[in-house]
Parts: structure tokens; C-alpha cells; sequence
């Protein structure tokens, strides 16, 4: 409700992901936590930190409940406000009221109103530094006393009387004091779990004027927290974390009291580029994995503040459980014109007392982005955003928060550095999809070229390399249960996948007969042959007359898939990733679906300026983790059409393996050009995928000479 954009990325083990992209110039960061990969992901503005439970409830701040809405740019996000007696209810900015009931009122969050929002916060911050107040001491609207996500709240009643609570443990007082950065006492809020067992304790506690208690069963317990500080402008101006990883609530007596002192955090942490580079964001996120090793929790916190001054309480390695503590750096070019930045992260089972970190070039690897763009678009903005995935971050709540906003079309170089164990990931957001990358491995001292939306976009499947990034397969077989299931929007790069801002249908076909018609790009089929069966989908995409799109405007994908009789051991999905239907005694099968990826020779509005067009074509069967058919390709067929489809050429194609080259003539004038590209692959199973392509590139003017 305060601008920033969360995309979450779910797969079907629970694992979630979390993109984090900054609302504007005053965003100084945001504060997360989740109390376990089946418990809500909450994202807090650190400016609504001083009115998080006295004044804004939690509630607004529950990702994993706001995503439930819907889109935030489609959806209203409607709140209930509570005002103090002898009040007039008054909405604050971004926020219009609907009803008002006494010193209650009914309202919503208006899409695009979280600027309002947030500019609000960051002034009463700004007031109340500059008068030696409390950050959050004002409220943000006169007698606002809370506000809470959702409408009316009803008064829950029990005509049997009242309930009976038996509680699972003896309960004990915990009792946390919190002192900020000048020895005063704060208001904050403290993250505690259980280390024995995640499933006995894990909350976020409210600490008001420096005191906080909660009931608790006895045991071994985590407790951290935030103390951001602000200028008399509003501005992030020091940010600590202090994490007690080893606390002991007895089962007898009086509980104990943490302390959490702000000046306890004397890690001050830093980062050194071998070129010149200004911080962009800093992410600092602990988790604290319990002794089952089979749940964890995480708090962290990502600040875009350049300024600030960041740091950390040391602590040692927990006793019990274990910890992860993760560091990120994202850093860009001291002058913009460089076009370059630097991803680095860390990892460390203990926070150390020397948090001067260090991109070390022996350990880096370089990446030559590009980014291509539709000629007509009319935004050409976009983000790159990156950062560690880790296979072994039971707590689903992997947080990818660099980023690098970006004008289409554009060239970046990315210094990557990660600690071992971890892969990275990368997802693209740009003017005509979404595009994110199977995560992978660069290796230390290499360079890698990555193109990010060069054409001709189209429909895909994807291979997937990783064999340990959980990943939910798209075309597989479960006994009676079929996925047949595609990503809307493809580029050059066989590991890329997303969607496309296009509409969509698919058909489905068992053997000869249509099962399912939807208006999106999936269906799932029940009671189909758990032995040899032929499926096929046609998969049709549209730009719907959009003027900011002039290619892949409309799209035909139709593919057909022979499902062998037997099982084949080759084809059996990883253990780490997960299919519909799929159980013990059902496991899945990766069907042996075709899919390809065409890369023009263009430049990065995908415009040819050669008489002769080549397109490089990489055909192969969708595949996960190294799983999947190894059929071989029999033969490809490219056409292309330039009279919408009335007349074809059949283009010269050569190659074996799954890999061609095609060559046709561009015509002489660029005012006739309007391309259509249909190519046709084929294996030796019977399978076969045709994918129509209409406006698949632009011609430019006419070439100098031809030949």
C-alpha cells in the first residue's frame, strides 16, 4: 500500500520468492519476515516501522494475503480504519473512504495511491524528528488509531458461553527492552521463534517504549529486530540489526530479559568494488533453520538508501538449530554512462564482527546483458533484478531484491559473485513480458553473453538445468493426470521464461479428441490413459490491436505429443520438483514435448538490416534437471510469409542435433515487409511443434547492395 512492487514466484513444494522493487526516490527499504514456508511473508516500508501496530496493522503489510487479491495495479486493497473517541473519521492521502459508522469507517486503498500514502509517512517522520519527537509519535491522520487490510471485521459470539482454551504447553513471560542507537528506550518490533521447534513459537512481537512481553513455552529461543534512525527530513540515516540467537526460557521461574540495544551493533557493514561503483541496495537476512532441520524462519531487511549508515550486532553460531546469515550488495557504475554494476552476496553460519566485505575478481564472473524492445512500445522501462538462490533455504523465503532499472532497448555488464552452494537467479521486467532465467552457476572468471527478450518472442517450455531449484513441471504425466501447461512468452534463450502482456487460450486434445478450452495458457486433465496416448495443444496468444506492440502480435503454437506405453526411467521427474497428481506411489513422467527457441539476426528492436535474414533455431524436449526425452530431431521447416499468410517462401535450413540455421531473402522494400515466420520440428517419436508467428521482426529500409 505504500508503492512498492512484490512479485512472488510460488512452486509446488511451497518455496516462494520474492522480486522487491522500490516505489521511488524517498523509499529507503523494507523490513520482511516469515515465520516458516507455510506461514505469511509480510514486507514492511521502513518508514511505516514507527506506526507498525500502533496506528497500521500487520495486515497491510501480508504479502501472501495481498496476492490472493489479485494484481495491487488491478485491485483496490480495501481497509477498515478505528479512530479515537470524539473524532471525525478522516481518510489519509491515498485513501477513499466509502462509509462511515460512529468512529469507524469503511475505505480503500485507490490503485496507484501508494505514493500518497507512503509521501505522508515520510512527513510526519520528518515532523517529529525535527520537534524531538518519537518517529511515528504524530498520527498519520487526525485520531487515526488503527487500520487494518479488509472490510468489516465482525464481532465473533459463542451461544454456549465462553470457550475453553487448553493450551499445548505451560506458558512462560518472556520480556524483551529495546534501546535505540542514543540509549532511549524504542518502539520497535521483535521477531521470536522457537529454536527446539518452529511449531511451538514463532511471532512478531510490538515493543512499546522499550518493553515488550509475550507468553512462550519453555525452551531455546531467537529474538532480533531493527532500529532504523531518520534525519529531520525524513531520510534514512543509520539502520542496525540486532539479532540474540541463544536464549533460554526456563520451565520454572521467572522468565528471562533480552536486551536489545542498538549499540550493541558496531559491525558496520561495507563493501569494496575493484571499479569505481555507488551502493545501491544492501540486504541483510537471517535465518535461523530449528533443531528438526526441517523448518526456519527469516527476517531481513533491503535498503536502497546510498547513504546510510548500516550495521550489525555480532553474534556467535547457535547452539541448537543453525543459522544462515546472508549479505547482499548491489552496486552501479559511478557514472551512469559505464553501464555497469556489481551482484555480490555472502553467507556465513555466524555474523562475524568484521562486516567489511570485498568483491574479490578471482571469484567473479561477467555478464554482458542485452536487453531488446519492441520498436512501438510505448514504455520503454523496465528492471533486471537478481540475486542468490539457495536449494538449501528451508524456509522458502528466498528474497531477490537487486535491481537495476533499465531504458529499453540497453547493454549492462553485471560483476556476479556468490558464496558455494548457491546458484543465481535473474528475472527481467520489461515493456512486453516478464522473463525470468533458470537459475544457474557462473563460474568464477568467466564471461557470459545473456540477451533478454531478442526475438522472435514467442510461446515456450523451457529447459530447465538445475536439478535442484524446485521447479513445477509444465508438460508431464501423473497415473490419470496430464499437465499440459506453457509459459507465454519466450526469447532467444532456451533457460528464459515468463509471460507475455498478451491474452491467451489453449485447446487440449486426447487422442484426436478436445478435453479443454480455457482462456489462459494451462490445463490440467483427469482420467486420461496411463499408457500410450497422443496429446496435443494449440496454444493461440494475441496483442489484441495494442499500438505499442508491432510484433509477435499474434502467435499459434500447436504441438503434439506421442505418450509412450511404459514408463521411461530417462523421463522421470526430479525429486526436487513436483507436478500435479504426482505422490509416492504416482510419479511423475516428463512428457516428451518439443520446444525451441529462434534467434534472428537483428539488432535490439529485432529489426533485420540484411537482404539475407539468418535465425538460429534450437530445438530440443522440455527437461528438468537433466531428465527428460533425448529423442532425436528429425527435421525442421521454416517459412516465411510477407502478405499476412497469402504466399510462402520456405526458407534454407541446415543443421542436425537439434540445431539449424535458417536463411531467407528480406524483401527490397521495408513498407511491404510484415513478416510471418512458421517453423515446424519434428522427432522421431511422431512428436511435432509448429509455432505460427505473425510480425515475427521488423525489415528496415533497403539494404545498400543485394545479393
Amino acid at each position: 500500500m505504500t508503492g512498492q512492487k512484490v512479485t512472488v514466484r510460488k512452486d509446488a513444494t511451497g518455496r516462494t520468492s520474492y522480486l522487491l522493487q522500490p516505489a521511488g526516490a524517498q523509499d529507503d527499504g523494507v523490513v520482511s519476515w516469515q515465520p516458516g514456508a507455510d506461514a505469511d511473508h509480510y514486507v514492511v516500508p521502513v518508514d511505516a516501522l514507527p506506526y507498525l501496530g500502533r496506528g497500521l496493522d500487520p495486515s497491510l503489510f501480508d504479502v501472501t494475503a495481498l496476492a490472493r487479491t489479485g494484481p495491487a495495479d488491478e485491485a483496490r486493497i480495501p481497509v477498515t480504519l478505528a479512530f479515537s473517541a470524539g473524532t471525525a473519521p478522516t481518510a489519509p492521502p491515498g485513501v477513499t473512504l466509502t462509509s462511515v459508522a460512529g468512529t469507524t469507517a469503511q475505505g480503500y486503498l485507490a490503485p496507484g495511491a501508494g505514493r500518497a500514502f507512503a509521501a505522508r509517512l515520510h512527513q510526519r517522520i520528518a515532523a517529529d524528528v525535527a520537534a524531538g519527537r518519537r518517529p511515528g509519535s504524530t498520527p498519520l491522520t487526525d485520531g487515526l488509531a488503527d487500520m487494518t487490510a479488509g472490510g468489516t471485521r465482525a464481532a465473533v459470539t459463542d451461544a454456549a458461553g465462553p470457550r475453553v482454551v487448553t493450551p499445548h504447553y505451560p506458558l512462560h513471560i518472556l520480556q524483551v527492552t529495546a534501546t535505540d542507537a542514543l540509549g532511549a528506550p524504542a518502539d520497535t518490533d521483535a521477531f521470536v521463534m522457537n529454536n527446539d521447534s518452529l511449531a511451538r513459537e514463532a511471532a512478531d512481537m510490538p515493543v512499546a517504549g522499550g518493553l515488550g512481553r509475550i507468553a512462550v513455552p519453555a525452551g531455546n529461543y531467537t529474538v532480533a529486530t531493527v532500529f532504523p534512525t531518520w534525519n529531520d527530513d525524513g531520510d534514512l540515516t543509520d539502520l542496525r540489526q540486532v539479532t540474540a540467537p541463544d536464549v533460554t526460557v526456563p520451565d520454572t521461574g521467572t522468565g528471562p530479559t533480552v536486551a536489545l540495544d542498538a549499540r550493541t551493533a558496531t559491525a558496520t557493514v561495507s563493501l569494496t568494488t575493484p571499479r569505481p561503483s555507488v551502493r545501491e541496495v544492501t540486504a541483510l537476512d537471517v535465518e535461523r533453520v530449528d533443531a528438526t532441520g526441517q523448518a526456519a524462519a527469516s527476517m531481513g531487511v533491503s535498503t536502497w538508501s546510498g547513504t546510510a549508515h548500516i550495521a550489525v550486532a555480532p553474534a556467535s553460531a547457535p547452539s541448537i538449530g543453525r543459522l544462515q546469515y546472508r549479505t547482499r550488495f548491489d552496486t552501479v557504475a559511478t557514472d551512469p554512462a559505464d553501464a555497469y554494476r556489481y551482484d555480490v552476496a555472502f553467507s556465513a553460519d555466524h555474523i562475524d564482527a568484521d562486516q567489511a566485505y570485498a568483491v574479490d575478481p578471482s571469484r567473479t564472473a561477467t555478464v554482458h546483458h542485452s536487453f531488446s524492445t519492441d520498436p512501438a512500445a510505448a514504455d520503454t522501462t523496465g528492471s533486471l533484478l537478481a540475486g542468490p538462490y539457495d536449494s538449501g533455504y528451508p524456509s522458502g523465503t528466498d528474497e531477490v531484491s537487486g535491481y537495476s532499472f533499465l531504458t529499453f532497448p540497453a547493454r549492462l555488464t553485471e560483476y556476479v559473485q556468490t558464496y558455494p552452494g548457491s546458484l543465481w537467479s535473474e528475472t527481467v521486467s520489461g515493456p512486453a513480458a516478464m522473463m525470468h532465467g533458470d537459475a544457474r552457476a557462473f563460474a568464477a572468471g568467466r564471461t557470459y553473453a545473456v540477451d533478454w527478450f531478442h526475438g522472435p518472442l514467442a510461446p515456450t517450455l523451457g529447459l530447465h538445468h538445475t536439478d535442484d531449484t524446485n521447479s513445477w513441471c509444465l508438460m508431464c504425466t501423473a497415473g490419470p493426470v496430464a499437465s499440459l501447461n506453457y509459459q507465454t512468452a519466450g526469447d532467444s534463450d532456451p533457460d528464459h521464461s515468463g509471460f507475455g502482456f498478451r491474452n491467451a487460450s489453449l485447446t487440449a486434445y486426447v487422442d484426436g479428441e478436445p478435453v479443454a478450452s480455457n482462456p489462459y495458457a494451462g490445463a490440467v486433465l483427469t482420467g486420461v490413459p496411463t499408457g500410450a496416448a497422443t496429446y496435443r495443444v494449440v496454444l493461440t496468444t494475441d496483442a489484441g490491436g495494442d499500438p505499442s506492440v508491432s510484433q509477435s502480435t499474434h502467435t499459434v503454437t500447436d504441438l503434439t505429443v506421442k505418450s509412450p506405453a511404459t514408463p521411461d526411467p530417462a523421463s522421470a521427474l526430479p525429486a526436487s520438483d513436483s507436478c500435479d497428481g504426482a505422490s509416492a506411489d504416482t510419479p511423475c513422467q516428463i512428457l516428451p514435448a518439443l520446444t525451441m527457441s529462434c534467434d534472428l539476426a537483428a539488432d535490439l528492436t529485432d529489426t533485420g538490416s540484411s537482404a539475407v535474414q539468418a535465425m538460429t533455431v534450437d530445438v530440443g524436449h522440455i527437461s528438468y534437471g537433466g531428465k527428460g526425452s533425448t529423442a532425436p530431431v528429425t527435421s525442421l521447416t521454416v517459412r516465411v510469409s510477407f502478405d499476412g499468410g497469402t504466399t510462402w517462401r520456405t526458407a534454407t535450413a541446415a543443421g542436425t542435433q537439434g540445431h539449424y540455421v535458417a536463411l531467407w531473402a528480406n524483401p527490397a522494400s521495408a513498407a511491404a515487409a510484415s513478416p510471418v515466420l512458421e517453423v515446424t520440428a519434428k522427432d522421431t517419436l511422431g512428436g511435432s511443434l509448429r509455432q505460427t508467428i505473425t510480425d515475427a521482426y521488423t525489415v528496415a529500409a533497403a539494404p545498400a547492395s543485394r545479393y
